[in-house]
Order: structure tokens, then C-alpha cells, then sequence
């Protein structure tokens, strides 16, 4: 009897492989899947060189491939479709009236007084200024301030029309009366203009900048329509993978918030004890014992149960490993007088001494994999073990004589 029930369950675990393996198959086989594939797995210079997030390397490449002096072979075409998207239905404004009008004497400008992007249109006497948003949200009177830069150099008086636009990807509602220009639209436009199939110098560049942009910015909805499509057909398979899916970096923190007490004490020196504080899901805390004896150090009520008012913590998180000295929310005015110390000292910003509940002190990226599925376990944790040290090493000495000041002898 026991024998026929260990055949028919190998017979069933063999079947439920087979069937598996089929669906796995069904899936790869999809033309859903090859778009995805397709149109994923390409190579782009643009993540190749690290720019998907980098808003000044975004505002170059939009400047150079507006410029119509440039030799990227579209001459003003994608200048007038990025205007077009500006002053649709602006019957004074129209964007190839501009370009005509103002020819050979049209100025693309970058960074001019920390500016993004301008386009500067001297024979109509139009000024077009832009500023651009990738992650980041605008700056406290950010805009307001460019606007007066741009006001003061280009005279309303003397006949100058301005235009000031805020670019980004999200909904975010610009200050200051900025008109708000969503970036789909100008990659929707030029996406339009590299459909034509015009064989110029940069089209493929092009090409890959829209791509670039429809998988990490602004969408796209023939990658979502292939992915619900996916997800309806092959859901027990996707969720298989998703339950099994490898995550290395995540086991490299895990191994080292196992062994935070060893991490604690490798960075202890004479002088220097360093201890492990109450750990959360994404971080490992430490705490210092030595400035515990501190009047109001352990004050801190909404943070760990130490109640240490200034933490070490190694954190998980944007494909790597990062290392963070921070002070906690407190009442007690040793925070005040802290914080105070280190902005005369230059060591935090007027904006971190000002915060009321957590502020970062100092941090460093320690590990970050070029592949995060494919690296030493045993060298990463060599790795942040020895970042560990020197950091705590460093910013003790740095945050200790604003703590614990030395008496002159």
C-alpha cells in the first residue's frame, strides 16, 4: 500500500513539473512575451552611461537634438514639434512662424545662471525657458527666482515676450504661474517625427531615447497592454516566478543583519563602543555607548526603544547597500544645541539643522553591484564590513567634538 501511494505521488509531482514546464513554454512562446522581450532587453547608451535619472545629461541631449545647427540631420523639425507642443492653439505664438521668422538666429542655451534649457528667439524677441524635472520636485522659490533672472536680462520694456514652462513626468502643479509641459508629450511628438523613418545621423539615437524614456519615465501602452495580457493568460506561471525570483543583495543584508554584533564590534576601538540598537526591516542600527552618559542623548521618543538620539544604520535599498549617521526626533534642547554646532561647523546644511523629527547627519554608498544577481557573497561582506569601520571611524570623530566638546586644558 505504501509503495502505490509513493508511485502515484511521483506520478503526480512528475505531472504537475510537465505541466509546468509547458506553461512556462506557452508564455516564452506568446508574442506578448517576445514584445516584452523585445523591446526590454535591448541595449540602450543611454542606461549604458548611467543617464535614465540624471536630469543634466537629460537637458544636454534635449538641447544638442533641438539645436537646428547640430548634425543630427532633423534640422528644426524636432525644435518645431517640441514648440508645437508648447503653443498648440497660441495662434500669436505659432511654432513654425517662430522658426521662420527667427532662421539662423535662433539660440538653444544650457545652465545659463543654473537654467536647464532656454530658447532664445531674438528676432521676435521671444524667450522660452524651461526647467526640467526627472525625480526631483522643484525647489522653494526655485522658479520664482529664475523668473526674476530671466525678467531683469530681458526686458519687458524693450518689447521681450517670456515664456516659463515646467517639464517633468508627474502631475506635480508648478509655482510661480509656470506653464506645466508633461514630458510624454514631447517624447509622444518626437516618437511621431522617428516614425517618419527619415534615415538621419542621430535617428537611432532617438530611437533609443524614446525607448528609454517609455520604460523608466513616462510610460508605455503597448508594454502594459503585452503585460495585462500576460498576467491574464500566464498568472500561475508569473506568480511562480515572482515567489522564486533570486534577490542575492537582499540575502548579503540579511547575512549582515545577522551579524550586526560582529559589525559592532569590528568598529569598536579605544575610545569607540560601538553597540547593536533596535534593527527595522530595510536597515541595522548602531549606537555609540560612550554618548549615552550625554545629559538628553537618549531622549528620543519616536524613534528606537534605546531612546539614543543619533544612530548608525546600514540600509537596503536602490541596488545597493548604503551607510547613514542620523538624529532622531526629540524635545530635549540637546538636539537643538546639536544640530546648531554642526551648521557653524559646515558639517550639515540650514535645511537638515532645521528639521524637527530625522535628519541625515552623513552617509555613504558602501556596495552596489554592477550585476546585483552576480557577485561574491563572502567579498561583499568583507567589503562592508571594512566601509563600516572607517565610516563610524570618521563621523565619530566629526559628530563627538560637537557632542562631547573637549575643555581647553
Amino acid at each position: 500500500m505504501t509503495l502505490a501511494i509513493r508511485t502515484l505521488a511521483d506520478e503526480m509531482e512528475t505531472t504537475i513539473k510537465v505541466d509546468a514546464a509547458l506553461r512556462f513554454d506557452a508564455m516564452i512562446e506568446s508574442k506578448d512575451f517576445t514584445l516584452l522581450s523585445s523591446r526590454i532587453n535591448r541595449f540602450c547608451p543611454f542606461e549604458a552611461t548611467g543617464m535614465v535619472r540624471a536630469e543634466i545629461r537629460h537637458g544636454s541631449f534635449l538641447a544638442y537634438m533641438l539645436n537646428p545647427r547640430k548634425p543630427h540631420g532633423y534640422g528644426s523639425r524636432l525644435l518645431e514639434a517640441f514648440l508645437g507642443v508648447l503653443f498648440e492653439g497660441d495662434a500669436p505664438l505659432d511654432a513654425k512662424g517662430l522658426l521662420e521668422r527667427n532662421a539662423a538666429a535662433i539660440e538653444i542655451r544650457r545652465e545659463w545662471r543654473d537654467i536647464d534649457l532656454m530658447i532664445v528667439l531674438p528676432v521676435t524677441k521671444t524667450i522660452i525657458v524651461f526647467e526640467l524635472k526627472i525625480d526631483a520636485s522643484q525647489g522653494k522659490d526655485q522658479l520664482q527666482k529664475y523668473r526674476g533672472i530671466v525678467e531683469r536680462h530681458w526686458l519687458v520694456n524693450d518689447g521681450w515676450t517670456h515664456k516659463f514652462v515646467f517639464m517633468t513626468k508627474t502631475n506635480e502643479a508648478a509655482q510661480d504661474n509656470w506653464e506645466q509641459l508633461r514630458l510624454a508629450q514631447v517624447v509622444h511628438k518626437f516618437d511621431e517625427i522617428a516614425a517618419k523613418g527619415l534615415h538621419t545621423p542621430a535617428r537611432e539615437t532617438l530611437v533609443h531615447y524614446i525607448s528609454m524614456m517609455r520604460r523608466h519615465h513616462v510610460g508605455d501602452h503597448m508594454l502594459k497592454d503585452a503585460a495585462r495580457k500576460l498576467w491574464a493568460q500566464h498568472g500561475e506561471a508569473l506568480d511562480y516566478l515572482m515567489r522564486n525570483r533570486p534577490n542575492p543583495l537582499r540575502q548579503l543584508f540579511e547575512t549582515l543583519k545577522s551579524q550586526a554584533g560582529d559589525l559592532a564590534a569590528g568598529a569598536s576601538t579605544p575610545g569607540i563602543t560601538v553597540v547593536p540598537d533596535e534593527p527595522a526591516s530595510g536597515n541595522v542600527r548602531f549606537g555609540v555607548t560612550e554618548w549615552d552618559a550625554v545629559p538628553g542623548f537618549l531622549s528620543s521618543k519616536e524613534w528606537t526603544a534605546s531612546g539614543r538620539l543619533v544612530l548608525f544604520e546600514l540600509k537596503y535599498g536602490n541596488g545597493g547597500l548604503s551607510l547613514f549617521a542620523c538624529i532622531g526626533p526629540s524635545s530635549n534642547p540637546l538636539r537643538k544645541r546639536f544640530l546648531s554646532a554642526l551648521l557653524e561647523k559646515g558639517v550639515i546644511t540650514k535645511a537638515e539643522a532645521q528639521t524637527r523629527k530625522w535628519s541625515m547627519l552623513n552617509e555613504a554608498e558602501v556596495f552596489k553591484p554592477a550585476d546585483p544577481f552576480e557577485f561574491n557573497q563572502e567579498e561583499a561582506v568583507r567589503t562592508v564590513s571594512a566601509a563600516f569601520n572607517l565610516f563610524v571611524a570618521r563621523v565619530f570623530v566629526e559628530l563627538d567634538q560637537v557632542m562631547r566638546p573637549r575643555q581647553p586644558e
